[in-house]
């Protein structure tokens, strides 16, 4: 006497876990990437702003030559 084989696994199951896989994934590279721009912001943002011409309204005041108005 066998006893009766378990039935099939339903193919819905196998799909639902597939597409949670999928967007785990994709929210693992997401978190990933906001990690990496948070520490690449860290690393080069202040040296950005030190280097650039539009830091601290330098750009609109007058040029002056020895502090005398030109």
């Amino acid at each position: 006497m066998q006893s009766p084989k378990p039935p099939a696994p339903d193919p819905r199951i196998a799909e639902l876990q597939q597409q949670q896989e999928e967007r785990l994934r994709a929210q693992e590279m997401e978190s990933k990437a906001e990690i990496a721009a948070r520490q690449r912001a860290r690393r080069y943002g202040g040296q950005r702003m030190l280097l650039s011409m539009a830091r601290g309204g330098t750009a609109d005041r007058p040029k002056t030559k020895l502090g005398a108005e030109v």
